[in-house]
């Protein structure tokens, strides 16, 4: 396979996928990789691709200072990609070798403890814009509660909550995926307090963004004459500026609020099963690799804190 198929092919392949019910978001960062593996063969004068180009981009990428995840994921995509070429018989064969795929490297997650969940729910910020606090308690309530992704939660909509059958409907999930979930008290109250805010404009519909901004362009309020989503790095400032003024905690990602629910939910005995569906994973391994994993690590050292504090020495 040439450039020119391969970037031919390329573009069959990106505008087949929403048929494969993957996401924009997806389908935006597959058409990044595969388009950053092309404009490496146009700068290498490569006359086509095959295993040895593959093993030279993956170079070109950790020469970048990509983590090795980052570099695996790359590949991922780029094996599956060519893999759908060869049974679309648009190429003989893969030369994305599995072997020449980094392993998964351990992440260091950057995790709230069980305190600072509980100081979250118990404690008003300080220092922080009053006019938006209401939207940003809503936010907070319920991505500790709900466990929703970043996309999920700025793609809510009003009528989406159901405030009698005290669920969420989840209308486009990763892979396009719709599911149910649960919409406890704690964060009704706060969603309820947040629309009686004035916050959200009285003239915007049920069907627009739940939480979204006021601003013009240039960051100034508008007074409530425009509406639009948040954008995921303004839900991250959200997120970054709540926690530290509650708890002192830096830099939490809007994930860690995901793995914080996941925590509570495992603290009260709910099923994994369970938490699977709830957060949306394809397979029980992914909730158990990613959420057991890492919560158990945390919760052993914490168990063994406790054992020598409660030990009695001679």
């Amino acid at each position: 396979m040439n450039t020119t198929e391969y970037e031919q092919a390329a573009d069959q392949y990106l505008a087949a996928l929403p048929s494969m019910k993957k996401s924009q978001n997806t389908i935006r960062m597959y058409r990044h990789i595969l388009n950053r593996y092309a404009d490496f063969l146009r700068n290498e004068q490569n006359r086509g691709t095959t295993p040895l180009s593959v093993v030279g981009w993956r170079v070109s990428l950790f020469d970048e200072d990509l983590s090795a995840n980052s570099v695996r994921y790359y590949m991922t995509v780029l094996h599956g990609f060519f893999e759908w070429a060869v049974r679309m018989h648009m190429c003989p064969e893969n030369p994305v070798d599995t072997a020449e795929i980094p392993e998964q490297k351990d992440v260091a997650y950057n995790l709230l403890t069980l305190d600072e969940i509980k100081q979250l729910f118990q404690q008003q910020p300080h220092g922080l814009n009053t006019k938006t606090m209401p939207r940003n308690r809503a936010i907070i309530f319920l991505l500790l509660q709900a466990g929703m992704r970043n996309s999920e939660l700025r793609n809510l909509r009003l009528c989406d909550l159901n405030f009698e059958q005290n669920t969420i409907t989840i209308r486009h999930g990763k892979g396009d995926k719709r599911r149910e979930i649960a919409f406890p008290q704690l964060a009704q109250s706060a969603v309820k307090a947040y629309l009686a805010s004035g916050t959200r404009p009285a003239w915007v519909d049920d069907t627009a963004p739940l939480f979204g901004s006021d601003a013009d362009r240039n960051g100034h309020s508008t007074g409530g004459t425009e509406w639009h989503p948040l954008s995921s790095a303004a839900l991250l400032g959200i997120v970054n500026r709540y926690v530290e003024s509650c708890t002192g905690h830096k830099g939490i990602k809007v994930h860690a609020l995901r793995h914080a629910a996941a925590s509570l939910w495992d603290d009260m005995g709910i099923p994994m099963r369970t938490i699977q569906t709830v957060l949306g994973h394809a397979s029980i391994r992914t909730t158990e690799q990613i959420y057991v994993k890492i919560l158990d690590k945390s919760k052993a050292a914490q168990k063994v804190n406790q054992a020598f504090d409660k030990a009695e020495f001679a």
